[in-house]
């Protein structure tokens, strides 16, 4: 401080009087900083003896030397203090001498707060424990550069670069270790999202079924990706090195060639080309290609970069697609599209000939009651459509209204087609006109309506020929043979020789007369007409007991009452045919006959514990004319509109029952 304020003085008096007792002298240290000394009040230098002269000259160079020193450790400690990188000095104790702004504002503290704290505090224990070695060895001369996560004491975690390196002093000595961090965390962390970014887009790359591929400006091949083999069979290795053009067809060399040339001149991205190569196998590939160019860091060209997407796959889609179309085109049904709000998209040729549009001006966008009746688009939408979202598809039969008005009858198929998100996208529709079908059914109506007149005529004409003739059996033959009857037994008591051959004349007599009685009751019993379906099925139960060995029951209904004829003799016939066979063909020992009536039916109900037969087979012999009786029993149910079931099997015995509208 003597010697600047010496100075100090010395410059503002320097204009003044000179003052005998002020002498200088110039004084140098040893890294060359040079400078005057002013002595103020003594003697002058000059004056004083040589030994002593020398030794005040030695004492200048060391006072230069002192403040030369401090001068460049204030010059230093300024740029140690700015730098952002974490440092400080350490001393032998292990403590801080010196740390920088950039370790204060890390730690959260000032930059003289750290001076003299020792290395735990300043780190924390775990860190300061793995920089202790290092420090050590610093201190031994050696210096070591590292990185290193360290967690400090506020509880950041830091991945940092160490540099730990001896400070010497002016002798030689190592007076303390220089102690720098570079905090590579962010550098890190980016380095890690770069790396996880890069394999993410190498895996999407090699995970693509497209193959990608990447030449230098000769269009040599630097990288393939993993879809060559998928899209032409070839390995990676087989293509690298090679020219691109080398794998293209010949015939379109030539055109890689110039499109080549071209990208060099004017590097502009190219889409959309379409191109063929051979597969491995030797097939050809069709393959639609995009070229980019590839750029480095200072925006030039250095290759260029492709996607090959095969397209073969998609032109025979196209192809089919175009096949597909052509025939919806051609079919006489009509095949129409609609969206999911139910717009008309689309009908076919036969639809807008059968609807009698022009083109698709006519309905495009329109609502499908524009082709439908009102009742019947209300049920299209409020159930078809609602049925086909549910299920998939619904079928019915509506009518469609053509341009003039008039309605055409179809049967309707409705689909809902869905997308990848489930729902559904549009819906199509296929309908056949019914006019046709119609018109035949309603002529095969009128045919077997006429058919079961006539059956119901031939019918009644025979039951009126069997009641002639049973009549006719019973009143003409029968009391003409019982006329002979009593002349044969007058002329018996008259002419005794002869009464054997009288009495076997009338037991032959009266032989016929029981046939033709009971011929006359199988042809038509007259009970059925004057008594009534009751009785005449009692008759007949009574008599089937008398003259065979089944064991036949009557369950009828009590007062049951009368039917029409059509019914009573329809009723008494099925089950007359159907007790019959089972005397001749089930080998039956019971059998069951149950009338019931109610309110406009009548049933009927046969059931034996016979041997069964194969209903569906003599069905279908029924149907060949080949069992008169089963058809017969099922015509006669038809023509009054009821039913007829037979159920049979083998062993268990059959039971007919038959529903006769009354």
């Amino acid at each position: 401080m003597a010697l600047r304020t010496g100075l100090a003085r010395h410059e503002a008096d320097s204009d003044s009087v000179p003052d005998p007792s002020v002498s200088t002298i110039d004084a140098t240290s040893q890294d060359g900083t040079a400078a005057k000394l002013i002595f103020i009040g003594g003697r002058s230098v000059t004056s004083l003896k040589p030994q002593t002269g020398a030794k005040v000259g030695h004492i200048a160079s060391l006072l230069v030397q002192s403040f030369a020193r401090e001068r460049r450790f204030k010059r230093y400690r300024s740029v140690f203090r700015v730098n952002a990188d974490l440092s400080c000095l350490v001393g032998p104790d292990h403590s801080c001498i010196a740390a920088n702004s950039g370790l204060a504002a890390l730690l959260g503290r000032e930059v003289l707060d750290l001076e003299r704290m020792p290395l735990d505090t300043v780190f924390g224990e775990a860190s300061a424990e793995l920089l202790r070695p290092d420090v050590e060895a610093a201190f031994n001369g050696e210096s070591a550069a590292r990185h290193q996560w360290l967690s400090f004491p506020d509880g950041q975690r830091l991945l940092v670069d160490i540099e730990i390196s001896p400070k010497r002093d002016a002798d030689g000595h190592i007076d303390a270790v220089f102690l720098r961090l570079f905090d590579i965390t962010k550098q890190h962390q980016d380095f890690c999202a770069l790396t996880l970014s890069e394999e993410k887009y190498r895996a999407l790359v090699e995970s693509m079924t497209d193959f990608v591929w990447e030449t230098d400006l000769d269009g040599i091949v630097t990288f393939v990706n993993s879809g060559i083999g998928t899209v032409l069979g070839y390995r990676a290795e087989d293509m690298l090195g090679r020219p691109l053009l080398e794998f293209v067809t010949r015939d379109e060399r030539d055109r890689g060639g110039e499109i080549l040339k071209t990208m060099r001149a004017d590097p502009r991205p190219l889409r959309g080309l379409v191109n063929h190569m051979r597969h491995r196998d030797g097939s050809l590939i069709t393959l639609e290609r995009t070229i980019l160019p590839m750029r480095d860091t200072n925006a030039e060209v250095i290759g260029f970069r492709g996607i090959e997407r095969d397209v073969s796959q998609k032109e025979r889609q196209q192809q089919l697609r175009c096949r597909l179309e052509a025939i919806i085109e051609a079919t006489p049904d009509f095949v129409g599209t609609a969206d999911a709000e139910g717009r008309i998209q689309y009908i076919n040729r036969s639809g807008l000939d059968l609807l009698g549009f022009r083109d698709e001006s006519e309905y495009i966008g329109r609502g499908i009651e524009l082709v439908h009746p009102a009742e019947d688009h209300q049920l299209i939408g409020d159930h078809g459509m609602a049925e086909a979202r549910r299920t998939g598809s619904w079928q019915g039969e509506v009518r469609l209204r053509r341009l003039d008005g008039t309605l055409i009858p179809v049967s309707q198929v409705i689909l809902a087609h869905r997308g990848t998100n489930g729902e559904v996208e549009y819906y199509s529709t296929i309908m056949r006109d019914l006019s046709e079908r119609f018109s035949a059914e309603e002529k095969l109506r009128i045919y077997a309506d006429d058919l079961r007149r006539v059956s119901q005529q031939l019918f009644n004409a025979r039951e009126i020929e069997l009641r002639h003739l049973a009549r006719e059996l019973h009143d003409e033959i029968g009391q003409s043979l019982t006329a002979l009857k009593l002349t044969l037994s007058t002329l018996q008591f008259a002419n005794s020789a002869d009464a054997g051959s009288m009495r076997c004349c009338l037991e032959l007599l009266d032989i016929l007369l029981g046939q033709i009685r009971d011929m006359s009751l199988d042809l038509r019993p007259t009970m059925l007409d004057d008594l009534g379906l009751e009785a005449s099925l009692r008759w007949f139960v009574d008599r089937c007991r008398r003259n065979t060995t089944l064991d036949v029951q009557c369950d009828i209904a009590p007062a049951i009452g009368r039917f029409a004829p059509p019914v009573e003799t329809a009723c008494f016939r099925i089950a007359q045919e159907a007790l019959t066979n089972t005397m001749r063909h089930a080998a039956a020992t019971k059998a069951v006959i149950r009338l019931r009536s109610e309110p406009g039916l009548l049933s009927l109900r046969i059931e034996d514990d016979g041997q069964g037969f194969d209903v569906k087979g003599r069905v279908k012999d029924a149907r060949w004319g080949q069992s008169f009786g089963l058809a017969g029993m099922q015509e006669r149910a038809s023509l009054l509109g009821g039913a007829l079931r037979i159920v049979s099997s083998s062993g268990k015995g059959t039971t007919i029952e038959a529903d006769l509208p009354c």
